[in-house]
């Protein structure tokens, strides 16, 4: 039987925070966590609406299982739902097409992806089910070594 998706796989819970610095402070000082440096860019997203360009801050914890932190975007996908910051659950996958496929044969709705031109998906996907239950596919070339990534990105003790 061939499966959406791995259980091994799994490498992240993302959570929307309306303050990036205060977020990584609180979970620091309530479980010790450390975080690499945090990440921006900005690039152009398909939703299902249409492409805008679209700005995303992140971070990931050095800890395992890891936690993505990602600054709220008010009016676009990156927004909390009322009372639950959780937003998705991240997976690496060897073939974006091909997963994305499998979610949907399962009741997942495609919700964004990078806009690269001549590709459907590019880099990740977003997929939500019925129940409101999303899922990030990643391509796994993105982060061949995703714990070695961590670790060249961790933030120094003593920083953020």
């Amino acid at each position: 039987m061939a499966f959406a998706l791995r259980p091994q796989d799994l490498y992240h819970t993302g959570i929307i925070v309306p303050d990036l610095d205060a977020a990584m402070a609180r979970l620091s000082a309530l479980a010790g966590y450390r975080w690499i440096t945090p990440l921006s860019y900005t690039l152009p997203f398909r939703t299902a609406t249409g492409t805008r360009e679209l700005t995303s801050t992140i971070v990931y914890s050095v800890q395992s299982p890891h936690v993505e932190l990602l600054q709220e975007v008010p009016g676009s996908p990156w927004t909390a739902a009322p009372g639950n910051s959780v937003h998705h659950l991240g997976y690496f996958t060897d073939d974006l097409a091909d997963t994305a496929e499998l979610l949907e044969s399962n009741g997942f709705t495609f919700e964004m992806t990078a806009d690269v031109p001549g590709q459907d998906l590019a880099l990740f996907a977003y997929y939500v089910d019925p129940f409101g239950t999303r899922v990030e596919i990643v391509d796994r070339a993105l982060f061949p070594d995703f714990s070695a990534f961590v670790q060249s990105m961790a933030a120094q003790p003593g920083g953020a």
